[in-house]
């Protein structure tokens, strides 16, 4: 009788244990999606989400890396995919609403769409950490692309009111396109350079069974105009200074070695 009472009540430790280690895991998964959706509440109020930009990826990875299981890891930085593409980047005021007591305006609008790609860059190398397949890794990027592209390029342009704007929004959206373009192209300059075979990349490259499919579908995100023809978009009619030659040398110097894309 003392052996069947002995054996109930190790059985019930047991059990006891493995519901509190049950609890603690769906505890920390519960944590991290309450740090997924409070990130992506921030995102689409057009605020970083994170107070150092240069640490997104390792930030998010911790928060990840706290659950135990491997298949729920997974998940989770699949659920993050999910959470950075559902980011609306063109639903913010391009009027700017705070300073940080340095005279900078700080512009939801020009935020959420300047920060995007360090998200995307991030969020391509967690999902890969966490094993999801280098497949879906990819099609993510291209998706996330896409909805940084049209971000960028989705802004009015012109430096004359629309109808309803103020003078102080339109200059405001004259800034955010303006703005949005720089980092467009240099956006796209980082993902050609970290293509070349004797560089680091800093930013996402699929593994080498994928790169030509990767090359082929990257070709239509380098269409856009140049710096002078968006300016003469921006400012239709306003003539631009000639460009200066030591300017024009040096970008050559920079662009002599390019890749095949």
């Amino acid at each position: 009788m003392k052996c069947v009472i002995w054996f109930f009540w190790v059985v019930g430790c047991l059990f006891a244990v493995g519901c509190r280690q049950q609890e603690q895991r769906d505890a920390a998964e519960e944590s991290v999606r309450t740090k997924l959706r409070q990130l992506h509440e921030s995102m689409n109020n057009g605020c970083v989400g994170i107070t150092k930009i240069g640490a997104i990826g390792g930030v998010i990875n911790d928060w990840i890396s706290s659950v135990s299981n491997a298949s729920h890891r997974t998940g989770l930085a699949i659920e993050l995919s999910d959470a950075i593409l559902s980011v609306d980047l063109t639903n913010q005021p391009y009027k700017a609403f705070f300073t940080n007591g340095t005279g900078y305006a700080y512009s939801p609008r020009d935020s959420a769409t300047t920060f995007y790609p360090e998200f995307v860059n991030a969020t391509c190398w967690i999902m890969k950490e966490h094993g999801c397949s280098s497949r879906a890794v990819m099609e993510f990027f291209f998706k996330a692309l896409r909805k940084y592209r049209d971000a960028s390029f989705g802004i009015p342009l012109g430096i004359k009111r629309l109808p309803g704007e103020t003078h102080e929004i339109a200059s405001a959206r004259y800034n955010c396109a303006r703005g949005a373009y720089a980092f467009y192209v240099e956006t796209m300059s980082q993902i050609r350079r970290s293509l070349l075979p004797d560089r680091p990349p800093i930013f996402y490259v699929p593994p080498p069974e994928l790169q030509d499919e990767f090359k082929r579908r990257l070709e239509p995100f380098f269409e856009f105009p140049s710096k002078d023809e968006f300016y003469n978009y921006l400012l239709p009619g306003i003539k631009r200074p000639p460009p200066d030659p030591k300017k024009l040398e040096q970008k050559s110097r920079n662009d002599e070695v390019e890749v095949d894309i």
